[in-house]
């Protein structure tokens, strides 16, 4: 194998690279730091980049620097879904059984949320690939974060595009 040749410790072309060996250069330090501030101040946030620029491993950073006791990560990978479609994803990504109907997995979305939240267990909802969202996707999810007519932010969303 061309790593016994080359002397390397482990095979730098595969995803499964483990944070440490990553190179952290100053748009990724720029990332992370931003991503910190979102973990504080709770909210939505959005990390842009050029495709393969290494946003989804930024977010897979980001991700494993929380602990699990306290934050309960919830990504989203794949965006060309259905209202409904994305409703379930958000249901099985909290740990719930998603209702039939649309308007009760919106109750079901909202108290889940405001469930890990009261127990000091912060959701995290990272979603990948955003620009494939739809525009009733988006509208949806703006109503489902309006918490107490909009002035708490009970959870943390990251929209990567």
């Amino acid at each position: 194998m061309f790593t016994a040749y080359y002397n390397m410790d482990f095979n730098p072309l595969i995803n499964e690279i483990e944070e440490k060996y990553n190179f952290t250069s100053n748009d990724f330090a720029q990332a992370t730091a931003r991503l910190d501030i979102l973990r504080q101040h709770k909210g939505i946030g959005i990390l842009t980049g050029e495709p393969g620029s290494g946003k989804s491993f930024c977010l897979r950073c980001f991700a494993h620097s929380l602990s699990k006791s306290l934050y309960k990560v919830i990504y989203i990978p794949i965006t060309t879904l259905t209202v409904k479609e994305f409703y379930m994803a958000l249901c099985d990504g909290l740990g719930i059984i998603p209702a039939y109907k649309k308007i009760t997995m919106f109750k079901q979305i909202q108290e889940a949320i405001y469930n890990y939240s009261s127990k000091n267990i912060m959701p995290v909802i990272l979603v990948d690939e955003v620009q494939f969202l739809s525009n009733s996707i988006l509208d949806d999810f703006r109503l489902i974060l309006n918490f107490d007519m909009d002035s708490k932010n009970p959870c943390i969303v990251v929209f990567c595009v």
